[in-house]
């Protein structure tokens, strides 16, 4: 009898073992298929990022069905990697729903309920948020990787690293870091001269580390990168002359 209970326990252990190898097994091929998709930016959109929320508020209880499950894991995968850059409802529902499928607890249920009911007659602006998010980021990579050589050049040509120029650009950013976004070129401007800033000045320099935390912010929509900006802006423009000469030395210095 004890044997035979031995065997039977066994098994269940193998039968276990070879459900989680099946689902991480599902997870991986998934993750790889959405990253396939959305290495391709036409494939992402407000309409795709509903359906995969409406597929998982239809069909989260009936994950025990293979394809279901297949079919959710897709959807939370989706919604992970295209709000990445989004802390919302909407983003903790896919991972609360991912959380209560691998579980399948009550507790774990009753999360997922609670958010559905925090997003129903949100959806669309929660929606939105994740794809501006998404796609803003993308383009400040893009153009992150376009200005840095440019920046990296004008920092490294004396004509282009004179008192003027840095005042410029302090005054530039001073003017739009509250909203780099507000269109493509005061994005383009914001970036390239906080990299310019960053590139060109002594480290420990109040004026480098504007030009470190206003990239942070950027290009991770980062508040607290974006408060510390904002600080030593205040610092330096209360006393902007001095700090541009401390600056200035400092680089003709490291020469």
């Amino acid at each position: 009898m004890k044997k035979r209970t031995l065997i039977l326990l066994a098994l269940c252990l193998l039968l276990l073992t070879a459900c989680t190898e099946k689902k991480d097994q599902i997870k991986e091929q998934t993750i790889t298929k959405v990253n396939e998709k959305i290495s391709d930016i036409t494939n992402i959109s407000e309409n795709q990022i509903k359906k995969s929320y409406t597929y998982i508020k239809d069909n989260y209880t009936k994950f025990k069905d293979k394809k279901i499950y297949e079919e959710l894991i897709y959807h939370i995968k989706y919604i992970q990697a295209v709000g990445k850059y989004t802390n919302n409802d909407l983003t903790t529902l896919a991972n609360k729903t991912l959380i209560y499928i691998e579980k399948d607890s009550k507790k774990n249920q009753i999360e997922v309920k609670k958010y559905l009911s925090k997003i129903e007659g949100q959806e669309e602006k929660l929606i939105k948020q994740i794809y501006n998010n998404y796609i803003q980021l993308k383009v400040v990579k893009t153009i992150i990787s376009k200005q840095t050589p440019i920046a990296t050049g004008d920092a490294n040509d004396k004509n282009m690293t004179t008192p003027e120029n840095i005042n410029k650009a302090i005054d530039y950013l001073n003017k739009y870091v509250q909203n780099p976004f507000k269109n493509d070129e005061v994005l383009e401007k914001t970036i390239y001269y906080s990299l310019y800033l960053k590139v060109l000045g002594p480290k420990d320099n109040d004026i480098t580390k504007l030009g470190e935390h206003i990239i942070k912010y950027i290009s991770n929509f980062d508040k607290e990168e974006k408060d510390k900006a904002l600080q030593l802006l205040t610092q330096i423009t209360k006393n902007q002359s001095n700090k541009v000469n401390e600056y200035y030395n400092g680089i003709k210095r490291n020469e």
